[in-house]
């Protein structure tokens, strides 16, 4: 009763198994995930799923995921742009790369989650040629070892 577009749609037939317009086909709403990516919400015996576009547009046209670590790379960087040519399996390292190159990696400020922003960090590496990691922690009012990781740039490298 589903079927997938090349152009990443998803259709339902409309009406029931005896009714005379069975091939009719309509386009089913598509939503947005908390990631940005296109969801749509398909029902099987009564069972309902959420399911991500992209992976139903590989799948539909027989590309399966080579091992349950793989991901679906965006090669334009547009994680709503669902067309097959757009859309290919990669390794987590290759996603990666490819969201830095796109510039679509959130990291530093841009996080949700982040306390201090790129000025902050500037200043943190100021103070520590004159502070220890717990003095900057205080002034910053974060972890010790967040200060830390900063200082041996495993943690704001992309910040100079």
């Amino acid at each position: 009763g589903y079927r997938v577009g090349n152009d990443g749609s998803v259709q339902t037939q409309k009406g029931h198994a005896r009714s005379k317009k069975l091939r009719e086909w309509r386009n089913l709403k598509l939503c947005k995930d908390t990631s940005g990516y296109l969801t749509v919400y398909l029902s099987h015996a009564g069972k309902k799923a959420t399911m991500l576009v992209h992976h139903l547009v590989l799948r539909s046209f027989g590309i399966e995921r080579p091992t349950p670590k793989h991901e679906t790379r965006h090669l334009n960087g547009n994680c709503t742009d669902n067309t097959l040519g757009n859309l290919k399996w990669g390794t987590p390292k290759e996603n990666n790369a490819d969201q830095v190159s796109h510039g679509t990696r959130v990291r530093g400020e841009k996080c949700s989650s982040a306390r201090l922003t790129e000025d902050d960090i500037r200043r943190i590496r100021f103070d520590l040629s004159h502070l220890n990691n717990t003095e900057v922690a205080r002034l910053f009012s974060v972890d010790r070892s967040h200060i830390c990781k900063i200082r041996k740039n495993k943690k704001w490298k992309h910040v100079t």
